[in-house]
């Protein structure tokens, strides 16, 4: 009699033991496959050891293609520890299992909140079944972001506003490939924004602007969204601003955000407003548009949302007003409400820089906002009313639901360290020592295709 030993690991053919018994001329074959995890969806790459399933909830909504959504990480949901500490083994796929997707890292904290932002090709309409994965856990791994390939082609601009203000000018970074930076003025230190870092304006002094007076480009149509969070409101006839491209004079084609009213706005205090002034130049007759929201977000401090979105050449009601997530708002054309808004121009002043937190149309610039900014993004096209309704649904953490966390598995073949056989007249017996675990599978049979299963009961 003769023994030898070979055993074959899960995954390919690996020649480490191989157990031979003749029993009366008959060969009996032994193999020991290590402990698995059954998982629903195959494992994109075995270099990470760990991964998370992330389903996004699209509710009534309709499809979103490309649509940047929000993935919010911390000690709760996931084990730090299974990381790298600067989160470079993070890496996201879609549903198909091979779909690498772009992603960008906001803030990576091992000890509170980390906000990274993915790009997924397409959430269907009224699904709540879509789903990535979020793949980790692999010590080797060398940094894997794009930040620039999350934003769409129609983003003008993204800015977090968390870097540095004392950093060199200009400060705040444009997430898109457009760099269309902008520069802080007055602020000393970052703040915590709505996410990550964001800007705390003081109300009197303090301001971004960008650096260029080319961004945005006259945009006969577009979107403008942030979140804002008043530390105080006083109710004035500035208003206090959250984002304008404005200029000194009449009807210049200004575009204004801001909070309250100012003389020539509709009389609405404590209220959202979006106002566009269009000058006869424009096609319009010197009248200044304006949606002022049904509700009163400012009277109080907390985060909100607010998006606004225009069209020139729309027609009726082309100029609309979001707050959190939500179409609000009565039309005015100066003071006197009506039934749409309809200005003839869009973001179209030139020779300004827009800027987030005063108004600088004005001899000298007024309606400072005194509180948090953050997340502003410039879009050159309309936004539906779904994707602006899943924005602020994914910025509150209400689109994804978070699945426990997935192992890869035992995919190392077996040790054999020792191993002994004994036969008797009819019976035979095959011992080996093993690294594996109690839970292991043994399959034995007379052919190459075994045909008997066993569970070990032992590493013996």
């Amino acid at each position: 009699m003769r023994s030898n030993f070979i055993l074959r690991g899960t995954k390919k053919l690996i020649a480490l033991c191989i157990v031979i018994v003749m029993v009366f001329g008959i060969t009996a074959l032994v193999q020991q496959t290590p402990t698995q995890i059954a998982h629903a969806d195959a494992w994109w790459n075995n270099s990470w050891g760990h991964r998370m399933k992330i389903t996004l909830a699209n509710g009534s909504r309709g499809a979103l293609a490309n649509f940047p959504i929000m993935v919010g990480l911390n000690s709760t949901r996931i084990n730090y520890a299974d990381f790298l500490s600067n989160g470079n083994d993070v890496r996201f796929v879609d549903a198909d299992g091979s779909t690498v997707l772009d992603y960008e890292i906001e803030q990576w904290s091992t000890t509170g909140t980390s906000t990274l932002w993915v790009r997924v090709p397409q959430i269907d309409s009224a699904s709540n079944a879509d789903y990535i994965y979020m793949y980790y856990g692999n010590s080797g791994a060398s940094a894997g972001a794009n930040g620039t390939g999350v934003w769409d082609s129609n983003y003008v601009s993204v800015l977090h506003l968390g870097d540095n203000p004392n950093g060199t000018a200009p400060q705040m970074q444009d997430s898109t490939a457009n760099n269309k930076d902008a520069t802080s003025t007055a602020l000393v230190a970052t703040s915590t924004g709505f996410f990550g870092g964001g800007v705390d304006l003081n109300g009197t002094t303090q301001y971004v602007q960008y650096s260029s007076t080319s961004l945005p480009a006259p945009l006969a149509s577009g979107t403008v969204e942030l979140y804002y969070n008043p530390d105080t409101y006083a109710a004035d006839a500035n208003g206090k601003y959250l984002f304008t491209k404005d200029k000194s004079g009449t009807f210049m084609g200004e575009w204004r955000l801001f909070l309250g009213t100012e003389a020539a706005a509709p009389a609405q205090n404590s209220k959202l407003a979006f106002r566009i002034e269009c000058p006869t130049s424009l096609g319009g007759n010197g009248n200044a548009w304006a949606v002022v929201s049904n509700v009163a977000p400012a009277t109080s401090t907390g985060w909100f949302y607010a998006g606004a979105v225009w069209d020139k050449n729309a027609g009726n009601g082309n100029m609309k007003l979001y707050w959190n997530g939500n179409a609000t708002g009565t039309a005015y054309i100066d003071t006197t409400a009506t039934t749409t808004a309809n200005p003839t121009c869009g973001m179209e002043v030139t020779g300004e820089k827009p800027e987030i937190g005063r108004n600088n149309g004005k001899a000298t610039p007024d309606g400072y906002f005194d509180g948090q900014i953050d997340e502003v993004r410039i879009s050159n096209i309309v936004r539906s009313a779904d994707w602006l309704n899943a924005s602020y649904t994914s910025g509150i953490d209400g689109l994804n639901t978070y699945a426990a966390p997935e192992s890869v598995g035992d995919t190392t073949p077996p040790v054999i360290t020792a191993g002994a056989t004994s036969t008797a007249s009819t019976t035979a017996s095959i011992a080996w020592t093993t690294d594996e675990a109690a839970t292991s599978t043994v399959q034995y049979g007379l052919t190459t295709s075994y045909g008997s299963t066993a569970t070990s009961s032992g590493t013996t």
